[in-house]
């Protein structure tokens, strides 16, 4: 009796013997196996089909790259069904979708090939890095022979990670496809038809072979998927190629009107105006007759990954659509060709191809309503963790940073979509799940919730999200890339700066990403946002001197920064560090550069946050005049932009009045002004003692108080100051200039309160932390040479 193994490879023989180059040897699937559906429609394409086996062969690893609609896909679904004779795995990612999932998959299809079983694994209990490693681990040890298809990779770092080892010559094959070419790997570019393999095409979805199919070939320009769509809408509603060509010509090809969402578009072509013109004619025609049809390309189009077909029937049940209905609108998009199924494990699982998705988003959901928002709140179901799977990959596909500085007008004008996103966010962290998908959105979330940018920017969730950033961060796998974004995002943390082994270990790995963009990163942009951030996380832990170090190295290529928002950004640091080392008339250059930039009639809030630093410097430097009119302009532009009198930018703007009015002697107005900033200060950052410039009301306040004779409470004030700045800087109090300041004010209080045990402390805390040289030193010193007093020494 043959083993079942010569029994395979005979069979093989044969198959090999019987078939042409056209046949699929579906006869012998490999022991692990997963791909789409075989497109009974393919044609053509033998060139490419050739010339991809040949690649392999020599490169092991070939990304197949083109336009949307080309073929890409299709010629790897087809090299996968016409070659799983001669590999041992076959296995195919859908990239746009929940790749995690699919690794986990993959992984308990291994677990069964493993021949030792103390080699085996509980999938189950691993960790994402663990699953990817004994992928990695199997793959590379085994003499097994297996083909890998990741489709619909925008990145190849996005994919890189999960690459098993491979050498020439092995049999064993990476298939990327991609809109992209990329320099690391061999790149096969596709091209559309040529004009006999489209007629070939159309004809046998058709069964038409008259010569008009000709026209309507030049019609769509050859292109794939135009063609499948056209055959597809005339076979299903039987109509002439004659009338059809008559809707191609009557519909309008430019779709792509100014529209909200033209910025995220990333599938459809513009220039390939035929494929939305065929797209839009079908799904017109679907909506006429089978408007239920329409919302399951909706539910699909924003469910971004591929759904099992039970969710997808909760989810229509919840639209109102019994099953009958459903399983009739599936099979009517699965005659108009735009529905992808694949069954893993008997459960089939559908999804849209990525230029279709991408096609009703645009046509049904632009993010200047809310029709995102309704559509996601009707199917959210929060009993059903795929969904919370399914509708984070959706809003991270909207909000998204991929072009950081292009998004900060559409997250100020779609609030709507954060908020529900902050909703979805939190019910998924609070029901215990720890995913990628949670850990992007987070992500994304943090990024968008700066304040200096953002119109709805809310500190209390933003430490909220960043919070649960980090437990999330411990506890799954993350790229590369995904780790530098949080380092880089995370920086408005303020677990960072509550104990030591925080700030040291955020300070460690900081470092380490800034090490690694210095060295990989080419974008300008990128390099200077990275050192702003250190700059920042020095600035906030009171290291002055090592913020100006990476603020110098990002002012060296400021002049190269395409991003105006990160130009304001530097500018804005600059200006900041320059006060709180007491350098004001630096401080005014760099204001001044900053305006120069921006502008600032109200755009953003670091407009806002700007000019109340102008106003600042102005009325340190004596300039009173121009600081109150600086400080009144920042405030009603800030009030306009805001539509209500709560912000942390307002409250800053109040404290600079405030001083105004101290300097003209209204202390009652003055105190008013200071006592409003420091409640919504207090409301902003769900504290009293959060941020530093609380620290700078309340030693504003103490100051009012002093001069309205008000001693001890003055005291109260300024000693409830410098707890703020303790708080904050720790051992580098130091090197902050407003202390300086609280500290003689204590000094010459001290006096007035005839506490010499006080006088002499603080006087010998400015002298010896700040030095003879520092301005409040002086002031003191002038203060006791006025008085005739001797100095505390």
């Amino acid at each position: 009796m043959l083993s079942c193994s010569l029994l395979r490879i005979n069979i093989i023989i044969l198959l090999s013997l019987v078939c042409t180059n056209d046949c699929i040897a579906i006869n012998v699937v490999p022991i692990v196996w997963r791909a789409p559906f075989i497109n009974k429609d393919f044609t053509g394409r033998k060139e490419e089909l050739h010339k991809l086996e040949k690649l392999l062969l020599e490169h092991n690893i070939t990304n197949i790259n083109g336009p949307s609609g080309i073929g890409k896909s299709q010629i790897a679904k087809q090299y996968a069904h016409k070659h799983n004779s001669v590999y041992d795995i076959v296995w195919w990612f859908d990239v746009q979708t929940n790749v995690v999932d699919q690794l986990s998959d993959f992984a308990g299809e291994l677990n069964k090939i493993v021949e030792m079983e103390h080699l085996r694994v509980d999938v189950g209990a691993l960790s994402t890095s663990g699953i990817i490693q004994f992928i990695k681990d199997t793959l590379r040890t085994t003499n097994k022979r297996w083909l890998i298809v990741f489709d619909g990779a925008e990145k190849l770092a996005q994919i890189s990670d999960y690459f098993p080892e491979t050498h020439m010559g092995d049999k064993k094959h990476i298939i990327i496809t991609s809109l992209d070419h990329y320099s690391d790997i061999t790149n096969f570019n596709i091209t559309p038809f040529n004009l006999e393999e489209a007629k070939e095409f159309f004809s046998k979805i058709t069964h038409n072979h008259s010569q008009e199919i000709t026209d309507i070939i030049e019609f769509l320009d050859c292109m794939p998927l135009a063609i499948q769509q056209a055959a597809s809408y005339i076979l299903y509603n039987q109509l002439s190629i004659k009338d059809y060509l008559n809707l191609l010509r009557d519909n309008p090809k430019d779709l792509f009107k100014q529209n909200s969402y033209n910025t995220n578009i990333k599938y459809l072509n513009k220039k390939n105006k035929t494929l939305n013109v065929t797209l839009n004619l079908s799904i017109s025609r679907i909506k006429e007759h089978n408007p239920e049809t329409v919302s399951i390309l909706k539910a699909l189009s924003l469910l971004s990954i591929r759904v099992p077909k039970y969710v997808l029937y909760k989810v229509l049940n919840n639209l109102g659509i019994d099953q009958v209905d459903i399983s009739k609108s599936i099979k009517i998009l699965r005659d108009y060709n735009m529905i992808n199924e694949i069954n893993t494990g008997g459960v089939i699982y559908y999804s849209l191809p990525n230029v279709l998705k991408e096609f009703i988003r645009y046509k049904y959901f632009t993010p200047d309503n809310l029709s995102i928002s309704k559509f996601l709140n009707r199917i959210f179901t929060t009993e059903m963790e795929y969904l919370y799977s399914a509708i984070m990959v959706s809003l991270m596909e909207y909000i998204d940073q991929k072009k950081w500085n292009a998004q900060i007008d559409f997250v100020n004008a779609n609030t709507y979509l954060f908020i529900l996103s902050n909703t979805v966010a939190k019910n998924a962290y609070n029901d215990g799940i720890r995913t990628r998908n949670l850990f992007n959105l987070l992500i994304c979330l943090v990024e968008n919730n700066n304040m200096m940018f953002h119109h709805k920017s809310n500190y209390i969730t933003l430490q909220q999200d960043i919070e649960f950033l980090k437990d999330v961060y411990n506890k799954i796998y993350t790229t590369k890339e995904m780790k530098k974004k949080f380092f880089l995002s995370a920086i408005y943390g303020d677990y960072i700066f509550t104990d030591k082994y925080n700030t040291d270990y955020y300070k460690e790995h900081l470092l380490s990403v800034l090490k690694n963009v210095e060295k990989n990163s080419r974008d300008i942009d990128v390099l200077v946002e990275a050192y702003l951030v250190v700059a920042q996380f020095y600035l906030f832990e009171g290291s002055l001197g090592n913020s100006k170090k990476y603020l110098d190295k990002a002012k060296l290529l400021q002049h190269h920064v395409n991003g105006v928002s990160i130009k304001t950004l530097f500018w804005y640091i600059s200006t900041w560090l320059s006060m709180e080392r007491g350098k004001y008339d630096e401080a005014s250059k760099n204001a001044e550069e900053f305006l120069k930039i921006a502008q600032p009639l109200g755009d953003y809030p670091i407009d806002f946050y700007a000019i109340n630093h102008f106003a600042r410097i102005h009325f340190i430097l004596g300039n009173y005049t121009e600081a109150c009119i600086w400080s009144k302009h920042g405030y009603n532009l800030a009030i306009n932009y805001y539509k209500s009198k709560s912000a942390n930018v307002i409250a800053e703007l109040l404290i600079t009045i405030g001083r105004c009015y101290k300097q003209n002697g209204q202390l009652s107005e003055a105190e008013k002004y200071v006592n409003n900033a420091i409640k919504m200060f207090n409301n902003f950052f769900g504290g009293e003692q959060v941020d530093f410039s609380q620290a700078s009301a309340h030693l504003l306040l103490g100051e009012i108080l002093e001069e309205e004779g008000k001693d001890i409470l003055a005291y109260k004030e300024y000693k409830f100051a410098e707890s703020i700045y303790h708080k904050i800087y720790k051992e580098n109090i130091s090197e902050i200039y407003e202390i300086s300041t609280i500290y003689a004010n204590l000094v010459v209080l001290g006096s007035k309160l005839k506490d010499s045990g006080m006088t002499k402390r603080y006087y010998l805390k400015l002298v010896n932390k700040y030095g003879i040289d520092n301005s409040n030193v002086q002031r003191v010193i002038d203060f006791y040479n006025s008085q005739s007093f001797k100095l505390p020494l």
